[in-house]
């Protein structure tokens, strides 16, 4: 029981590790504006009608959520941040137009949020459909509108924005701005965290040297637990990858 909790934990802290680089909270721009993502984390999909070159097709994104089902191919078993369709989004008349594989990156001049979607569905000759995701400042905006753009959807290629009124996107922040109060807690909840550790350690040191009288390795608290740690790591990778399946050593 203990070894299982110990793998949940060490798969749950890879995933978080994963999720923080794709799924930041806060972007910066290479002019140095800051975008704060919060609010669009965890929202469900996005979807619009295809504009009027296109007006059969529907389209469907998640960004930082939970992936969907999308098409017959790449898509089929979950992993979908992008899709089209042309029958209400059923496996067999839809596409995967992309699965989020990169971090977003700012764009300059308080223009917004870029997403790459990659490894969509394979177009014969063309190669693997794609998306570019513009979460997009528009102060006009009364709520978050999602749209899609198929003039370049000839090659695979697809532009899909939301457009919102946000003041995170909208507004940005400069270096040493708005984005400092987040800074400022992170460095505080670090303090704290390896502050914690730090006391952890020299207590348990000093009550298994002085009372418990014990010597070389084992006067580290919990020494059977730490010595076992890799292997866990270790266990927690492997369980990730092979989807729960197969066997791993015991602690």
């Amino acid at each position: 029981m203990v070894r299982h909790l110990l793998l949940l934990a060490t798969a749950s802290f890879l995933i978080q590790i994963v999720f923080s680089q794709i799924c930041p909270q806060k972007v910066t721009a290479p002019d140095g504006t800051v975008y704060e993502l919060g609010p669009f984390i965890n929202q469900a999909p996005w979807t619009t009608p295809g504009d009027q070159k296109s007006p059969q097709y529907d389209y469907k994104f998640i960004f930082c959520g939970q992936p969907f089902s999308c098409g017959q191919g790449v898509c089929a078993s979950g992993t979908g941040g992008a899709c089209q369709t042309w029958g209400n989004f059923v496996p067999s008349s839809s596409a995967c137009i992309g699965q989020q594989l990169q971090a977003p990156t700012g764009l300059n001049g308080r223009q917004g949020v870029q997403i790459e979607f990659l490894n969509g569905d394979v177009i014969t000759g063309v190669g693997a459909r794609t998306s570019t995701l513009i979460i997009k400042c528009d102060p006009n905006a009364k709520e978050d509108r999602f749209e899609a753009d198929d003039r370049q959807s000839g090659g695979g290629k697809f532009q899909l924005f939301v457009h919102t009124s946000k003041k995170e996107i909208c507004g940005g922040s400069s270096p040493g701005g708005g984005g400092e109060g987040g800074d400022i807690g992170g460095i505080v909840f670090l303090a704290i965290f390896f502050g914690a550790i730090i006391l952890y350690l020299l207590v348990g040191v000093i009550v298994n040297k002085v009372v418990r009288k014990q010597e070389g390795a084992e006067v580290i608290p919990n020494w059977e637990f730490w010595r076992g740690l890799p292997g866990m790591v270790r266990d927690g990778t492997l369980f990730i990858f092979r989807c729960g399946k197969g066997s791993y050593s015991a602690v």
